[in-house]
């Protein structure tokens, strides 16, 4: 479980709004650049409000990213709870295996109680009348 939790406990959105703002100016820049002399205060003018406008948006969609991230960490936690309910007791016997071909045995029983879960909840979900 602890290589996708990193996943859904980091925080992707970090950067976001830099990396948006650093592409944008870039472009904006190139635009202001390349703008015959008679219009550069009006392109500035342009680009400003672009700026101004963008900068709300950006703000938003952070805001939004930030929300999504916090919705998926609590799921996350929900799903690994669940999942390390449901598979102690196979994670149990797995543990009590030694000697030789422990490895293999182990694999079933993970494998075997996991399968078993699996199994019961899809036959739930046909018994089940939407």
């Amino acid at each position: 479980m602890q290589a996708w939790r990193r996943y859904f406990e980091g925080d992707l959105a970090e950067g976001l709004e830099d990396s948006i703002v650093d592409v944008l100016n870039e472009s904006l820049g190139h635009l202001e650049g390349s703008a015959p002399a008679y219009l550069t205060r009006h392109v500035l003018a342009l680009t400003s409000k672009v700026r101004s406008e963008i900068d709300l948006d950006i703000k938003q969609l952070s805001q939004y990213a930030q929300n999504t991230m916090g919705t998926q960490r609590r799921i996350a936690s929900l799903v690994e709870s669940h999942v390390e309910k449901r598979m102690q007791s196979a994670y149990d016997r797995a543990l009590e295996e030694n000697g030789r071909g422990m490895d293999g045995r182990q694999k079933v029983s993970v494998v075997l109680t996991d399968a078993q879960h699996i199994l019961t909840f899809s036959a739930g979900c046909r018994s089940s009348t939407y």
